[in-house]
């Protein structure tokens, strides 16, 4: 059997920096499409002359 694993305190301090800048760069584009697609929606809707909702859909 091998021995488990073990790192030193400063590679996981390391380690837990480099996840948390991960999770951070992925919240941040999550927010960037979700804030795109918001804004694009209603810009598109204004600029193909559609009503803002279903009424009048043929």
């Amino acid at each position: 059997m091998s021995a488990p694993l073990r790192t030193a305190p400063t590679r996981r301090a390391s380690i837990a920096r480099r996840m948390a800048s991960g999770a951070g760069a992925y919240g941040y584009a999550q927010a960037v499409s979700i804030g795109t697609q918001l804004v694009a929606l209603p810009v598109f809707l204004h600029h193909w002359d559609m009503p803002p909702t279903a009424t009048g859909w043929p």
